[in-house]
Formats: structure tokens, C-alpha cells, sequence
């Protein structure tokens, strides 16, 4: 049986997001993934893979390292 994954991620992306005033499809492909695949993982409909964390995490740290610095571990 799987672990349930944790909702915090997803609630982090949203709110980094909102606060670098970004739409999902902005932020999405600034970082190389679908709109929807971010409305997936803060939506907590779905478990980003490694890879698509650490796009999105590169294009959070790339607008504000700060914000990306609290990230959820």
C-alpha cells in the first residue's frame, strides 16, 4: 500500500505562485510543464515527479530565492 503523499507542496506551489503574482501557465511553462500538470500538483490531485519538483523549484528560485529557500522539504 502507498504512503498518502502530503498536501503541503501543493499548498507551497500556490502560494509561491500567487505571491510572484504568476498564472499557473505562466509558471508552468517558464518552467518547462503543463498548466495542468501545476493545477495537478496544487490541487493535490496528483504527486509531482522529482523532476518536474525540481523544474518548478528552479523557476521559483530563479524569480526569488528567498521564497524558494522555504520550501517544504
Amino acid at each position: 500500500m502507498k504512503a498518502p503523499f502530503s498536501t503541503e507542496v501543493g499548498t507551497w506551489l500556490r502560494r509561491a505562485r500567487e505571491k510572484l503574482g504568476l498564472s499557473r501557465k505562466v509558471l508552468a511553462t517558464a518552467a518547462g510543464l503543463s498548466p495542468s500538470t501545476l493545477r495537478n500538483a496544487e490541487t493535490n490531485r496528483h504527486k509531482l515527479s522529482r523532476h518536474a519538483s525540481a523544474l518548478l523549484f528552479q523557476e521559483i528560485a530563479r524569480r526569488d530565492a528567498i521564497l524558494a529557500h522555504r520550501a517544504p522539504d
